[in-house]
């Protein structure tokens, strides 16, 4: 199912003309109607960018201050326990998570982190630790138990559609599961039917729309039950299909970092996926138009060449490359002076 914005601001069309112009310089001619960059469902997708960038930093060697300020957060919470101090500690291990390289290290920084939200009964703060420990590490002994407890903390704090779907995953992955009775009382969502059921929160997200043509509510839960299908189900082959229809969501009512998140996602867990190419795209695209970070917009396009150099969308891709540093007024001006020969 395609999802239609409504809008199209005027920096999307001068980048789209960036890309005719590519086709024009190349082929010599002004028939637009030639113009064949990708398929009409790739070509909605880049109307829909409208992205605010989730910067991720370059990895940094770690420096003394960093492991003192941590150091310093886990002594004080062993000395002065209590809500403060466990606060503090945890915004130090997501600091440290932001930098450390080594999966070893980010599980245990996520299972540290987690232990003190359970301990202090921050709910939400155990699902961001809970979500990467399910999605990273199914190999380790407790993976059963963070399943059960990621689908068990999402029903408790009222997101009983993602909740729901992980509970069927859990079913459907461990059918003789400890935990499987309690997850099962807490289930909300009848899901017997699991694709009509992601179906059905799509068709919801045009009820009722606002100005725009969508209902955001709806929007978000749909947005959540295809994250939670790929958390559930990651092998299943709709798995990365969903995430890509999310993302697009995700762009259309503005939700830019878990847009942005989720490409990331696809292009590390999926990169045989047939639409992985244009995600590496999107996110390039979108940065330079959309968030004016040509810096990362570059080093998105170059990894797309190196990645995918025959491509569809590489001569396309080249081309903004080359002309990334033009301003909008030299854009203009090259379309019309070309225009006029």
């Amino acid at each position: 199912m395609e999802f239609h914005f409504l809008r199209m601001q005027s920096s999307l069309l001068l980048r789209m003309q960036r890309l005719f112009l590519s086709h024009i310089l190349k082929k010599g001619n002004f028939e637009f109607q030639k113009y064949k960059i990708m398929s009409l469902r790739n070509l909605v997708a880049i109307l829909l960018v409208l992205v605010l960038f989730s910067c991720k930093e370059e990895q940094k060697v770690q420096t003394t201050d960093d492991v003192s300020s941590f150091q310093s957060a886990m002594e004080k919470l062993q000395t002065e326990p209590g809500k403060a101090s466990a606060q503090n500690f945890i915004l130090e291990v997501r600091k440290k998570l932001a930098s450390e390289t080594s999966q070893d290290a980010k599980l245990d920084l996520l299972l540290k982190g987690l232990n003190v939200a359970e301990e202090y009964k921050m709910g939400p703060t155990a699902i961001g630790f809970l979500m990467p420990l399910v999605k990273e590490y199914s190999t380790i002994p407790q993976f059963e138990e963070h399943f059960a407890k990621l689908a068990s903390a999402l029903n408790d704090i009222g997101k009983t559609i993602p909740g729901g779907i992980l509970v069927q995953a859990y079913e459907t992955n461990f059918p003789s599961g400890k935990y499987l009775d309690k997850l099962k009382a807490k289930q909300k969502e009848d899901i017997s039917d699991m694709n009509q059921y992601i179906t059905t929160l799509a068709e919801n997200v045009f009820v009722e729309p606002d100005k725009f043509g969508i209902n955001r509510v709806s929007a978000q839960k749909y947005v959540d039950a295809c994250e939670a299908f790929a958390i559930g189900f990651p092998q299943d082959t709709m798995a990365a299909e969903y995430l890509y229809r999310a993302a697009e969501m995700a762009r259309t009512i503005k939700t830019y970092p878990k847009a942005l998140s989720i490409f990331d996602w696809i292009e590390e867990k999926y990169p045989n996926f047939e639409k992985t190419p244009t995600t590496v795209f999107l996110k390039g695209f979108m940065l330079e138009n959309e968030l004016n970070n040509k810096e990362a917009a570059r080093e998105i396009y170059n990894r797309f060449l190196e990645n995918y150099p025959k491509d569809d969308l590489a001569d396309d891709v080249k081309f903004l490359l080359e002309n990334i540093d033009k301003s909008d007024e030299e854009i203009m001006k090259m379309i019309d002076q070309k225009s006029n020969q």
